[in-house]
């Protein structure tokens, strides 16, 4: 549990969308630990009633915290409302897993809630999660969204008995609670048309709330498209570590079982996010697997760069130059696959109707690129002499970085890539033809 402290640091600086200027003039509010007594604390507030996996009704709880302020000046009229949601694989895990995460929250100011969720399958396996059906995943995470909502509109309900500002509500997730979180804002009825015959016995989602900011730690989404811009755009924070062996980090089936779709992970969400214009910041973990508090310096690392673009490009709209890729370790697993990133149209919309037409069924050998690790110029040659139209490059976060059209009559190409950083670049030819190169 020790461990978890760490992760608190990351989360802070955190203050989103801001309207009252106070809450920005303050340097310490919300960075520092200003409110050091206990916070004041409201255990098993039962916020709803519903069947779990079982057809049983059960009692839905939440623990609220206030700061108690030490003096007149550090006290505030109301203040932002940080909800945190447990881990646990949808089948495991309670609200006192984050128990001292919500202490340290509220002692940097803010009312933080830790709720409970329903969890379990029907027939769990929990030697073999694989042989698990994925319906019963599936709908379990659909009642973690509902119970979510419901437990956000009843602290609104009760905004002034704990002094929460409803305009700026914050959830942050670990695990199955990042996919609750990612989902909680975004997630809307026509997301679940196709699935309408699991859900129907479920009950209808909740109307979200405006949510300021979701946080994903090692988090996922089903299905990317459900992040969308139609109603609200939700900033979204994502860190993620490149070899995390539980939720994929790109776009892998869930927890690596054969027999279960793909879903998208970090990098999806972060492609999503970039070509809907949505604010984010992404950070990719290089060799950290599900558990980030592993290395333990890794949240140390990172406390700067979240602070500042968390408390200066969100909270005070003042912007700073960071790089969204943090590396850490190396050779210490596979890099991940690169997946090509979802077309953004003129309109800042994807069609999430069809496959994206990057996508393609061919083998990552088709084109050769060599030399590969490359430095300052790459070879491209396209199979059977095939005419060289188009080459694009897209780096992690799906942004395509390069793009080069010919005319004449080649199928072979030497591209410049000196002035790109270095990392795992996608390269798509033709637009069907894809492989990788590493640039040093």
């Amino acid at each position: 549990m020790s461990k978890l402290i760490y992760l608190f640091f990351l989360f802070s600086a955190i203050h989103i969308n801001a309207q009252n200027n106070s809450y920005c003039d303050d340097p310490n509010l919300f960075i520092k630990e200003q409110f050091l007594e206990t916070p004041q604390t409201t255990k098993n507030i039962i916020y709803g009633k519903a069947k779990d996996f079982s057809g049983k009704t059960i009692n839905l709880t939440l623990d609220i915290l206030l700061p108690k302020a030490q003096n007149d000046s550090a006290k505030l009229p109301k203040r932002p409302l940080f909800v945190w949601i447990h881990g646990g694989y949808f089948i495991t895990g309670a609200k006192e897993d984050i128990g001292l995460l919500a202490i340290k929250t509220a002692q940097v100011g803010y009312v933080c809630a830790n709720i409970n969720y329903r969890i379990g399958l029907s027939n769990l396996n929990s030697t073999d999660l694989c042989k698990n059906k994925w319906d019963e995943f599936f709908k379990a995470g659909y009642r973690a969204v509902q119970d979510t909502r419901n437990a956000i509109n009843f602290l609104k309900a009760n905004a002034d008995k704990y002094n929460i500002d409803t305009t700026k509500i914050i959830v942050a997730g670990v695990s199955a609670g990042a996919i609750t979180a990612l989902q909680t804002p975004f997630a809307d009825d026509s997301d679940f048309l196709a699935t309408q015959n699991l859900i129907n016995p479920l009950g209808k989602m909740p109307k979200a709330s405006t949510i300021s900011a979701a946080i994903s730690l090692s988090g996922i989404v089903i299905d990317d498209c459900m992040i969308d811009d139609f109603d609200q755009k939700t900033p979204i924070f994502i860190a993620h570590g490149t070899c995390d062996n539980v939720l994929p980090f790109d776009e892998q089936p869930l927890l690596f079982c054969p027999n279960f779709p793909k879903v998208s992970g970090a990098l999806g969400v972060a492609q999503r996010a970039e070509c809907l214009n949505i604010p984010y910041r992404f950070l990719a973990l290089e060799g950290v697997t599900h558990d980030i508090t592993k290395p333990s310096t890794l949240p140390l690392l990172l406390i700067d760069s979240i602070k500042a673009y968390l408390k200066y490009e969100i909270l005070c709209q003042k912007p700073q130059k960071q790089s969204n890729f943090v590396s850490l370790l190396k050779n210490v697993c596979p890099l991940p696959s690169a997946i090509a990133p979802k077309p953004c149209g003129s309109t800042n919309t994807i069609n999430c109707n069809t496959v994206a037409n990057t996508e393609t069924n061919s083998t990552t050998n088709q084109i050769l690129v060599y030399p590969n690790p490359a430095k300052n110029e790459i070879q491209i040659a396209t199979p059977d002499n095939e005419f060289l139209e188009n080459i694009q490059l897209f780096d992690y976060q799906g942004r395509n970085v390069l793009f080069a059209q010919y005319n004449e009559n080649n199928n072979s190409k030497m591209l410049n890539i000196s002035n790109l950083k270095a990392g795992l670049y996608l390269i798509i030819v033709n637009k069907k033809y894809r492989n990788t190169v590493i640039i040093q």
